[in-house]
Parts: structure tokens; C-alpha cells; sequence
């Protein structure tokens, strides 16, 4: 009935524009707000396959290696007490324990978890909540120097893809990948310190493991009003970064403007990235987010 002839319809009759209006202001944003939460619910179902993928093959790994080391070990000390027979339990326990503790230390040798490690997170950005604007920053900065979102963990990332699954805890991910594990594949902490940090808990949790097993890590400093500074477990012998906030945001000076590019290349560096730029273009970069004062 809106058709005013076969070419078209008349656009000024009130039931087309109701329909127009219909579609523009409800049933559209309704359709696209569809899509995207179904796009985020299978981008997060793909995610977890790849999680459950990878803790599956870290459990067949592990269940692997240690049948193949029982079923060695005790084929040497039975072989051992074969030719030896004035030898008592005691005498074959401990040796048994020498054979796996060598067989333990050696393993690295046999490039094992290959496979698994391509799956697994290079760096860790440590921080807390309060410090994301400097967090956000050393994430660009990676970005920029050739380091994938995909092999960064940054639980306050804005990119889901350097979060791991929302039903995940950091700390099982860093507890079953990288100190129950088989695997030669260290993680490269960042740590961000402040006073802020030093009241988080889960902060602090983080770099007492990282102490515990002797990770690599930088550390960027925002000393705030208090003048925090880094303390030991962290590696202070080498220096940190500082970062000033003010009410106007994040500022350093061009001393530390240049320490922040160094210490982001040499991590890229260190870890193999070989895409990383130049200081210039690390300096330029970092002057789009922050101010620089002399």
C-alpha cells in the first residue's frame, strides 16, 4: 500500500516511515549487538579449545615421561641387580633415585615439549590494576618492536587475545604451564612497581614466583608521592625504568624515555623477536602516549 507505483516507494507516506525508523533505531542495533556477542562468545569458545588443547597435551606429555622414566629406571636397576647380587633394597633404592634425578636433569637435551611450548606465553606484564596506563603503554611498545598479542599475558589487556579465558586464573595458568611442567620454555616477566603494587596481593604473589624460579624479568618503576622504590627479590642490582604520574597523566624524562626504549629492545632482543625498531622510532613512539621533559 506504500507503493506509489512500480519504481519505488512513496517516502512520505507515515507507514514507510514508521518502518524506517523501525528498522534504524531498533531492529539494526538489535542484529548488530547479536553478532557481536556472538563473535566474542566463539572468539572465548575457540580460546578455551586451545587452553583444553594444550593442557591435554601437557598431560599426555608428563604421563609419557614419567612411564618412561619409572620403566628405564627400573630396567637398569634390574639389570644392575642381576649381575651384582650382594646387593640389598636399600642399595637399589638409591640408586634408582640417582638414575631419575639424572634421567630429570638431562631431559632438556631431547628438545621435549616442543609442541606444547609453541601454545604458550612468552611474556608476563606483572602489575596492578592502578598502574594499567603504564602497563598499557610497555604493551604497545611490544606490539610495535614485533612481539604478537598472542604471546603476551596482560590480564588488564583491552585485547582479549593477551587475556587468557575469563573462567581461568592467572595463577593456574602460570602454576600447570610453567612450575608443574616439563618444560624448557621460561616466561619473561615485566614487572610494573609501585606503592600500589606493593599492597596487591596478587602482584606480589607474582614476583615471589618469579623469584622462586629464577625468571627473567625488567622492571618499570612509578615512584608516586611516597618515592616507592623497587626492592630485592626484584633485580634492582641493574636498574628500572621510572615513570612520574601526574594529575595530567603518565610523564618522564628524556633519561628515561631512552631506558624504556633500551629496556623493551632488549627484551625483544633476549627473546628472539627480530623485528624490534630502531631507538628513534621506540623514542617517537612513546612520545604519541606520554609527555617527555627534559
Amino acid at each position: 500500500m506504500a507503493l506509489s507505483n512500480r519504481q519505488g516507494y512513496r517516502t512520505d507516506d507515515p507507514r514507510y516511515l514508521e518502518v524506517i525508523s523501525f528498522v534504524s533505531k531498533e531492529l539494526l542495533p538489535d542484529i548488530v549487538g547479536i553478532r557481536s556477542t556472538y563473535a566474542a562468545y566463539e572468539k572465548e569458545r575457540k580460546k578455551k579449545e586451545e587452553w583444553d588443547e594444550q593442557k591435554r597435551g601437557e598431560k599426555k606429555l608428563k604421563e609419557s615421561i614419567e612411564k618412561y622414566k619409572k620403566q628405564t629406571s627400573s630396567s637398569v636397576i634390574r639389570r644392575i641387580s642381576d649381575e651384582i647380587t650382594q646387593i640389598d633394597k636399600n642399595m637399589l633404592t638409591k640408586m634408582e633415585e640417582i638414575v631419575n634425578g639424572e634421567m630429570n636433569a638431562f631431559l632438556p637435551i631431547v628438545g621435549i615439549k616442543t609442541k606444547v611450548d609453541t601454545c604458550k606465553k612468552t611474556i608476563l606484564i606483572c602489575h596492578t590494576g592502578k598502574d594499567k596506563d603504564l602497563s598499557d603503554l610497555i604493551y604497545e611498545l611490544l606490539l610495535f618492536n614485533g612481539v604478537p598479542p598472542n604471546d603476551i599475558l596482560y590480564t588488564s589487556c583491552n585485547d582479549e587475545i593477551s587475556r587468557i579465558p575469563e573462567d581461568m586464573a592467572v595463577y593456574d595458568y602460570l602454576r600447570e604451564f610453567f612450575v608443574k611442567s616439563y618444560s624448557t620454555k621460561a616466561i619473561y616477566v615485566i614487572y610494573v612497581t609501585s606503592s600500589d603494587m606493593a599492597k596487591s596481593w596478587g602482584a606480589v604473589t607474582e614476583v615471589g614466583a618469579g623469584w622462586v624460579t629464577k625468571i627473567d624479568h625488567k622492571v618499570f618503576n612509578i615512584p608516586g608521592c611516597e618515592g616507592y622504590k623497587p626492592a630485592k627479590p626484584l633485580d634492582t642490582d641493574r636498574g628500572w625504568q621510572t615513570s612520574i604520574r601526574t594529575e595530567d597523566g603518565l610523564s618522564m624524562n628524556t633519561i628515561e624515555c631512552d631506558r624504556f626504549a633500551s629496556k623493551i629492545e632488549h627484551i625483544c632482543t633476549e627473546l628472539g623477536y627480530d623485528k624490534k625498531r630502531t631507538r628513534e622510532k621506540n623514542i617517537n613512539k612513546i612520545k604519541e602516549y606520554i609527555v617527555i621533559s627534559r
